[in-house]
């Protein structure tokens, strides 16, 4: 991030928030905001195996041709989520993290790419997005949604989307339910 050229192109792109704030799934979605993080795992075996938090499968995937760095490969999202639920053989789990662009269109695209593959699934879709928390941390980005899903299971609990007031209504969120 203390590149010169990345932030000065960013700007120019109009790519980034101008409110410094990531509004992911919201009608003020206006660009993300770039963030540093790091995170490590610690694998320890003492543990009794009902205190650990598991996930059933993570997939990964980099999502093609896109037309920018804002606006996802819906398709590629679908094929890894498609990927995903045939490695597990199971239909339409619940989603408890999502990457949330932060902006008008990328946030639909990718809830739609959701949408169009768990659309059987009559469970209910949870969307949660880091971002909102931290910023798009760019190449900790993985390792932060992962630390977040892990923590998620172990709580049992979804902490609300932070700067998220009036939904953005391209989402289409009524057809998840």
């Amino acid at each position: 991030m203390l590149a010169l050229g990345a932030y000065p192109n960013f700007c120019l792109s109009h790519l980034l928030s101008i409110t410094g704030r990531c509004a992911t799934f919201d009608a003020s979605a206006d660009g993300y905001c770039r963030g540093e993080g790091c995170g490590a795992f610690v694998l320890e075996t003492e543990t009794p195996p009902q205190h650990r938090p598991q996930a059933m499968y993570c997939g990964v995937n980099q999502d093609g041709r896109s037309a920018t760095l804002t606006a996802p490969s819906g398709p590629s999202q679908q094929a890894l989520l498609r990927e995903a639920l045939l490695e597990c053989r199971i239909q339409g789990p619940e989603v408890s993290e999502c990457l949330g662009t932060g902006t008008a269109l990328g946030d639909p695209i990718e809830v739609g790419a959701l949408r169009h593959v768990l659309r059987a699934s009559n469970r209910p879709l949870v969307l949660r997005s880091t971002k909102t928390n931290f910023g798009h941390l760019e190449g900790a980005a993985g390792i932060a949604g992962l630390m977040t899903c892990l923590q998620l299971l172990a709580q049992r609990c979804v902490p609300p989307n932070l700067h998220l007031t009036k939904l953005n209504p391209h989402l289409e969120v009524a057809a998840c339910n």
